[in-house]
């Protein structure tokens, strides 16, 4: 993956240098990343992935890429800075023992081993700010500090941290959009069909529409394991707030 590697072809195992990269943005301290950064020991590199250019495929040895399945969602994404690089990185999650990822480098000069700076979503905590930019975000909890939608309008981000697991889990907006004009019946396609007004238009839409909208598209499917049942109100509480039932927004 770096460039000029000598020995690009396929399949080889990863250098100590990309090996580097890449755990910066699988943190080991948290079990759901620690799963793929064990794995890079002893993965292999096996080809190009299928946009070609700065995209691979890791997997077994004897393996081929195999694009006959659309891609798999986005586990990591960050930018690592170094002396004379820098380097945008995403990672999908695992399919079928692969792991499709983007490594794509600029800059000049021999690659080392020092990293000047960097950012990725993997490391974002409750009450922090948008990692690329230090920018505010909106954060709805599902569940205190559990089960947490953050939506960056700055970077044009949106995100789920979930506890138990420790991912921050990248959600596509337009189709995380589409469900909350679902949610709120809206039809007009100057509206409806517009999915970047989640974020110039963020302030419109409550909670409870953010929420609603983001359970049904996991409901479908399915990134992230949720009791459904914990967001069912019973009748004794159907005049209360789904969110003061369940956890709310953190300001």
């Amino acid at each position: 993956m770096l460039p000029n590697y000598k020995h690009d072809k396929y399949p080889r195992k990863l250098t100590e240098l990309e090996k580097l990269y890449l755990r910066k943005l699988l943190p080991a301290n948290r079990s759901g990343y620690k799963i793929y950064n064990d794995k890079l020991d002893n993965i292999f590199l096996i080809g190009r992935g299928r946009f070609q250019q700065h995209d691979y495929v890791l997997g077994e040895e004897n393996d081929q890429p195999d694009f006959s399945a659309p891609a798999e969602s986005m586990l990591a994404v960050g930018v690592i800075n170094t002396p004379g690089h820098k380097l945008e990185i995403s990672i999908h999650s695992e399919f079928e023992n692969k792991i499709e990822l983007d490594f794509a480098v600029s800059g000049e000069g021999k690659f080392i081993e020092e990293i000047k700076d960097y950012w990725t979503y993997s490391e974002w905590l409750p009450g922090k700010k948008s990692p690329p930019d230090n920018s505010g975000v909106r954060e709805i909890h599902l569940i205190k500090n559990k089960i947490v939608i953050v939506i960056a309008p700055e970077s044009k981000r949106v995100w789920v941290y979930e506890a138990e697991t420790g991912i921050n889990h990248i959600v596509p907006a337009t189709n995380f959009y589409n469900e909350i004009m679902r949610v709120k019946n809206i039809r007009d396609p100057k509206i409806a069909l517009k999915p970047m007004r989640l974020f110039s238009h963020l302030e419109e839409l409550s909670d409870e529409e953010i929420a609603q909208g983001f359970l049904m598209y996991n409901k479908y499917l399915n990134k992230i394991k949720i009791d459904y049942s914990l967001f069912v109100q019973k009748k004794e509480d159907k005049k209360k707030s789904f969110f003061k039932i369940f956890g709310g927004r953190k300001n």
